[in-house]
């Protein structure tokens, strides 16, 4: 589904420009509400060098202050690199807009913002910034969902994945994947793994204790193999064999765990 199909008619900037315009680059003001990475400044950059400018900075005017940057940070910051190293002239070509209404909240310019970043490259960083604020715009105002979308269907098309991949970046906004990833790591843990042995250990040592008073004396003689050397191996050397091997083990364990306090 495409992002303008998902994007309430009210969040669209009003949609139509007012026109293009040359605007000086020290009058362009970077947005507060923009929350995404700007990084890979430099390669930006040449590339504008090589190939121009190809879609113009949007902007709105905010009076007395300059013009508001809507997305486009990456490029802004590309462009004043290129002007600081005498590449380019000071006026930029800027698409402007309306003002919007922010008299009640600032949805609109936030969700203007992540349509700008959404047609990059995002990183998973990226996609964790725009779901939460995704996210956190749903809160704020539910009706911006189109009506019968799910919030995964809904997210997806502003990551560039699909539904199901959404929810693993919902998680993670939502602070659930780091504590799953904290929990996998203290089990996964060399200490842990010692316990986990030792707690094993433990109880096939007591199996095999209790399993040794059920056999009758007769039975405890039984043969069931013979060495190379043509010696019987009968269930009683088998059992004395396992519970002094696991209780050599269990020892160790103990006297580990008592050097290392």
């Amino acid at each position: 589904m495409a992002l303008s199909k998902l994007v309430d008619k009210q969040v669209k900037m009003n949609r139509k420009p007012i026109g293009i315009r040359m605007i000086d680059i020290d009058d362009i003001i970077e947005n507060q509400l923009n929350k995404y990475s700007q990084e890979g400044i430099e390669e930006l950059a040449e590339n504008i060098r090589i190939y121009g400018l190809l879609k113009p900075l949007e902007v709105y005017q905010e009076y007395d202050v300059g013009y508001m940057l809507i997305g486009d940070h990456r490029r802004l910051k590309a462009l004043q690199y290129l002007f600081r190293q005498g590449e380019i002239d000071a006026e930029i070509p800027c698409l402007l807009y309306h003002q919007p209404d922010n008299e009640d909240n600032n949805i609109e310019e936030r969700m203007k913002l992540i349509i700008s970043n959404a047609q990059r490259d995002l990183t998973d960083k990226d996609k964790v910034t725009i779901t939460k604020e995704l996210l956190d715009i749903l809160k704020e105002d539910l009706s911006i969902k189109p009506i019968g979308t799910t919030t995964r269907d809904w997210i997806a098309p502003f990551l560039g994945c699909k539904s199901r991949t959404v929810q693993k970046y919902i998680n993670m906004a939502m602070g659930k994947d780091n504590l799953s990833s904290e929990k996998k790591d203290n089990v996964s843990t060399p200490h842990q793994n010692i316990k986990k042995l030792n707690k094993m250990i433990k109880k096939y040592n007591k199996d095999i204790n209790d399993i040794f008073w059920e056999f009758s004396s007769e039975e405890k003689n039984i043969v069931i193999s013979t060495t190379e050397a043509g010696e019987d191996i009968t269930i009683d050397m088998v059992i004395n064999k396992l519970a002094g091997i696991t209780m050599l083990i269990t020892d160790s364990f103990d006297k580990l765990k008592q050097t290392k306090e």
